[in-house]
């Protein structure tokens, strides 16, 4: 493989449609957060249309704040309407799969060398919340 044809394999972001349906709304749902936030609305109305589910929609606003909270650097997210996701969005994705999925080690690979224990468990814990709200479990 040629080196230039390397190195647009290993740079070339992923795409939405390619994501899991749960991690492209993740995703998309942070885009719009990111928005409101820029021109000062409120999200949770169009959160809650997106899930229909106030609770899910107040659980992922949660996420949203979480991660501003703790994580180091700016969190970079992509235009609304761009195709593909940035890194960060990226690792989003896998850490709602993972958080999906109860898969606590996963989540821990992903984020440990960014992340300290506190601030994985707040934002696993918010993940957890916000999936449990937005499939809510049938008796």
């Amino acid at each position: 493989m040629q080196s230039s044809a390397l190195i647009r394999q290993l740079s070339e972001q992923p795409r939405v449609r390619d994501l899991s349906v749960e991690a492209a709304q993740a995703v998309l749902a942070l885009r719009y957060c990111i928005l409101c936030r820029r021109s000062e609305r409120d999200p949770i109305p169009e959160l809650e249309r997106r899930w229909g589910n106030i609770l899910a929609a107040r659980r992922y606003r949660l996420v949203v704040e979480a991660i501003g909270h703790v994580w180091p650097d700016p969190f970079v997210v992509a235009p609304p309407c761009c195709p593909r996701i940035s890194f960060d969005e990226a690792l989003l994705a896998a850490m709602v799969s993972a958080a999906a999925q109860r898969d606590r080690p996963q989540f821990d690979l992903l984020t440990a060398e960014m992340l300290g224990g506190d601030a994985r468990e707040m934002i696993f814990a918010a993940l957890e919340n916000f999936i449990r709200a937005q499939k809510p479990e049938r008796i």
